[in-house]
């Protein structure tokens, strides 16, 4: 008996089978190509990085040790690469995405050291790529001095910077030395200048720290971890623990928080620093509707950020575990917001080497 299929559906099937042929015959095939990632920087892209071949037959280079550089590695490098490196003259500093660091030449290596830790392109650091963009427009428009934050790198000794200040006519105005940064006054002409030493990591603006409000108060039910527990809460009124405040004022001159206070801030009274250890610790003793968040805790009092400069000595003398930072680089514009430059970084240093103190940035 023969099997007969239906008339449409059959062709019609064929036919989609044997275009569907035709197309993948017809259609190229291109493997998917992996290039080598882009180097990029806060500001800029680098295109004019070299292999280490072309980069060592430039004879420039020893001229001008030691040099900073942008090496890009296949892969990541392992510990006994960076060894390697450290062993022949280039100490790595910080990585970028993209297989990259930031590192420090001290001697020309030979190419074999090169191929061996896996390295695949080199650029020499040029200083306009460590001076931020908004820096670059402030300094169009000034004439003398700046007011410029820079950051550090590298093995540097005091010594080495008070040289290189002097040398140039700068004038450290104030210093963060545990965050690796410092607030200068420098002639303009001669920012590009110190832009060029191996030992300046990046550049930007200097900020003054302003007080932070947000004038709205939000229904945040945070009294219940304070309330007693005989009435539903779950007590924690902060005894034991102790914060870290920094602000434009101490908190000694309210008597719901003076008996609890270890101050390091000399400014006189003005309302913002009061009303954020208020927020933070107040007692509720003038207006039980003032209470704070943690009633009972100790509060150390700095002015501004000097109370993350602080942090090693609160922490280890005070048992502070947590720092509150109710001010700002900027305020009254959002420009600025986002951005990552030498005070972001410089908070970064902090959170990696006192994982236990813990600092909060927010508004007051």
């Amino acid at each position: 008996m023969i099997k007969r299929y239906s008339t449409g559906k059959h062709v019609a099937r064929h036919i989609i089978n044997a275009m569907l042929c035709m197309y993948m015959l017809h259609t190229p095939v291109i493997a998917q190509h992996f290039t080598t990632p882009s180097i990029r920087l806060n500001n800029v892209v680098v295109n004019n990085a070299l292999t280490p071949v072309t980069w060592l037959a430039d004879n420039a280079h020893s001229g001008k040790l030691p040099l900073q550089v942008l090496l890009q590695f296949h892969s990541l490098p392992s510990a006994s690469a960076k060894a390697q490196l450290k062993n022949n003259g280039i100490g790595l500093l910080d990585y970028i995405p993209g297989n990259v660091y930031t590192a420090i030449v001290h001697k020309v290596p030979t190419a074999s050291v090169f191929q061996s830790s896996g390295i695949s392109l080199i650029a020499d650091m040029q200083p306009g790529w460590k001076i931020s963009d908004e820096l670059k427009q402030a300094l169009a428009s000034q004439a003398d001095f700046a007011d410029v934050t820079v950051m550090f790198t590298g093995d540097y000794s005091r010594a080495d910077i008070d040289a290189q200040f002097y040398k140039l006519g700068a004038e450290i105005i104030s210093e963060r030395i545990l965050m690796g940064y410092c607030h200068i006054k420098i002639p303009v002409d001669k920012v590009l200048q110190l832009a060029q030493w191996h030992h300046i990591s990046y550049m930007s603006s200097y900020r003054a720290d302003v007080p932070l409000n947000t004038y709205a108060k939000a229904a945040t039910r945070m009294h219940i971890a304070a309330d007693n527990t005989a009435t539903g809460g779950y007590g924690l009124k902060g005894k034991g623990v102790a914060i870290g405040i920094g602000d434009n004022t101490s908190g000694v001159y309210h008597v719901d928080l003076a008996d609890r206070i270890i101050n390091y801030n000399p400014q006189a009274y003005t309302n913002h620093g009061v009303h954020i250890n208020g927020i933070a610790g107040g007692a509720g003793i003038v207006d039980p509707k003032g209470e704070g968040m943690a009633p009972a805790a100790t509060l150390t009092n700095h002015f501004f950020s000097d109370v993350l400069e602080a942090t090693p000595f609160i922490a280890s003398q005070h048992n502070v575990v947590a720092t509150n930072n109710s001010y700002s680089a900027s305020s009254g514009s959002c420009a600025y917001s986002g951005t990552y430059d030498v005070l972001s970084a410089g908070l970064d240093n902090l959170c990696n080497d006192y994982k236990k103190c813990i600092p909060g940035i927010r508004c007051g």
